[in-house]
């Protein structure tokens, strides 16, 4: 059979008498079978693969022009599933998704608003970043996270922040311009007094040193902490002799002033040193400066004159 031609104006093809029966266009082919048919049972008219209506639909129309594609071809690309375009696609109304929703390019993007003002895009490697100084708002627009400029991140609530963990790590400097508490309890002190609270924590350790075999490094630990200042008080057992000394970690810096008990005449002298001690006979002493400022303490680097003699008591007393 030939070509079937229906000439006229208002043509039309008339498939079915209005009986309770299915009615088939059949497409034969050499490897496949596609059909168009009214399912009379289901009332619904059916695109599908095949030569029996009812098996295999591709898409289905129902009496409420319900368009459905039964077909369950799970999809892992832009290319597979159950339905396909090779261009966009336009909705004009809401979108439920039953399942997974994945944006497989790079540098997608999710618009929002009737212009598109409001714009989350994915950056590759990194995640996901929100356009401009617009606010990723929770509850109600008081309360958001915001990069209020191209350096500045904003947490803005319309009571409080709370932040609930084992340990909340700022590195940083921090500046309060309300209420600070501790604890519930409000710390009215100024930033100075701060600094000097933070100042007196401290430890007093005691140590023994032989002068006469002072050379190289002595550690002084146990003070718990690293130390930021150290007073150091020395003095010789059952002798006159001792020396006051003071430093700080901030420079570097330290001196001391030293009573140099030298024969019968009572001296006493300032010194670029920590700890000076001088026996009955000058140039016979040992004298100490600060090599290192530790976790735990100091350590003090010794040197000596002559040959002193002599057990050198030392009391160290930290400050933070």
């Amino acid at each position: 059979m030939g070509t079937i031609q229906i000439d006229g104006s208002t043509p039309k093809l008339t498939i079915g008498n209005a009986t309770a029966e299915d009615a088939t266009i059949l497409f034969d082919g050499a490897a496949q079978d596609f059909y168009i048919a009214l399912d009379d049972s289901a009332d619904d008219l059916l695109i599908g693969l095949g030569s029996t209506v009812g098996t295999t639909p591709a898409i289905a129309i129902d009496e409420n022009l319900k368009v459905n594609i039964p077909v369950t071809t799970a999809s892992t690309s832009a290319s597979t599933g159950s339905l396909t375009t090779g261009g966009g696609a336009g909705i004009g109304a809401d979108l439920y998704v039953g399942d997974d929703v994945y944006l497989i390019t790079d540098s997608a993007v999710l618009g929002f608003g009737a212009d598109k003002d409001t714009l989350l895009t994915h950056t590759d490697g990194t995640g996901l970043t929100l356009n401009s100084t617009n606010k990723l708002c929770f509850n109600d627009a008081s309360q958001f996270v915001q990069g209020s400029s191209a350096t500045v991140l904003s947490i803005g609530a319309t009571d409080e922040i709370d932040l609930t963990a084992t340990a909340i790590d700022i590195n940083g400097t921090c500046d309060i311009s309300g209420t600070f508490s501790l604890a519930g309890t409000n710390v009215t002190a100024t930033a100075a007094e701060l600094n000097i609270l933070d100042g007196t924590r401290s430890q007093i350790i005691q140590t023994t040193y032989d002068i006469s075999t002072a050379d190289g490094n002595l550690a002084i630990t146990g003070a718990g902490f690293a130390p930021e200042r150290v007073i150091v008080f020395q003095t010789v057992s059952n002798t006159p002799k001792w020396s006051f000394g003071m430093g700080t970690k901030a420079d570097n810096d330290y001196r001391c002033t030293v009573n140099n008990y030298l024969n019968t005449a009572d001296n006493a002298a300032d010194e670029t040193r920590i700890v000076s001690v001088y026996t009955s006979n000058d140039p016979n002493r040992a004298q100490a400066n600060i090599n290192s400022w530790d976790s735990d303490g100091i350590t003090l680097a010794w040197t000596k004159t002559g040959s002193p003699t002599g057990s050198a008591v030392m009391n160290f007393m930290f400050f933070k």
